[in-house]
Formats: structure tokens, sequence, C-alpha cells
């Protein structure tokens, strides 16, 4: 999810809109050369004079959506995200950041994963218990890279950490 627009000066700028109403996705400031008329994406979007204007633009960056209309033709703009979310699986479900040892997926505050004790104490679980291996747990937890999760790859984990192979 992102925003888009220009600086009108009132009430908000671009960079206040995050700021100032708590918003939890980037808003891109689209007056690249500060004439106040912005630029590409209102042209490509907003010349049909209605704003908002929705897009939804899938993994394969190709655009499944575009319209002034929160249901345009029967179809509301979160069905569609979800459609495109659910269209890409689990990467894009889960957070998956398909970094080896990033099982838990947690991060930093800069969104930097962090990968210690818990992300082995996960993966000891998950093999211990024979759940089912998704997508992106097969991207993190394959440390021994033979493709398959198993106890090969607990104990490749706890070496790794043991030595400090990993940066945190």
């Amino acid at each position: 999810m992102l925003g888009m627009g220009f600086d009108w000066g009132q009430p908000f700028t671009c960079e206040s809109w995050v700021d100032d109403l708590g918003l939890t996705f980037p808003i891109l400031d689209d007056d690249t050369d500060g004439d106040g008329d912005g630029g590409e994406g209102w042209e490509l979007f907003a010349l049909q004079e209605f704003i908002p204007y929705y897009v939804v633009i899938n993994h394969n960056m190709e655009i499944i959506h575009s319209s002034s209309e929160w249901n345009d033709g029967g179809n509301n703009i979160m069905s569609l995200v979800q459609d495109a979310l659910e269209e890409c699986g689990t990467l894009c479900l889960s957070r998956c950041s398909a970094i080896a040892g990033d099982v838990d997926g947690t991060e930093n505050e800069t969104h930097e994963p962090i990968i210690n004790l818990m992300d082995l104490l996960r993966l000891a679980d998950i093999v211990e218990s024979g759940q089912e291996i998704d997508e992106c747990l097969a991207l993190t937890g394959d440390l021994s890279n033979d493709g398959l999760v198993d106890i090969i790859d607990v104990y490749a984990f706890a070496t790794m950490l043991v030595e400090g192979n990993f940066d945190n």
C-alpha cells in the first residue's frame, strides 16, 4: 500500500501526512520539479479529476485495477487487494523475508530481520511436530541447502548461532 500526491500546502504537505495522520504506508511526493502542479503520477491517474484514485498493482508489477471508484463494477478495492495477495501466495501473505534463518519473521525498528535463538526454537518445534513446510519455511529453514527442512537444519542452525555466523 502506498499513497502519492504533491504539496498543495494546505493543510498538509506530503511529509506531514505520514506523521500527522499516523499512516503506516509511504506517501510518494509526485511534484519532482517543485512547481506545485504534480508530476507523472498526477498525469497518469488524477487527470480524471477524482481524488482519491485507486491503483492495485500485483506482485508481478502489473496494474490489475485502476479507477476512482471504491466499488468499481462491484469490485471492492480491498477484495481486489486481497485477491492479489492470495494469488502471490505465501511470500506476500506471511511477510516472508526469504533470508536463511529468519524462521519467525521478527524484525528490528529498521525492518532488518532478527535471527536468534527464538528462530532456532521455532524451527525445532516445526520439525519435531511434523508441521507442513510452506514455501516461506522452505526458504528460511533449509539451512543445510539440501532441499529439505529437517533435523539436520536444526543442527546446522544451532552451529551457525554458536559460531556467530549471523550478523545479529
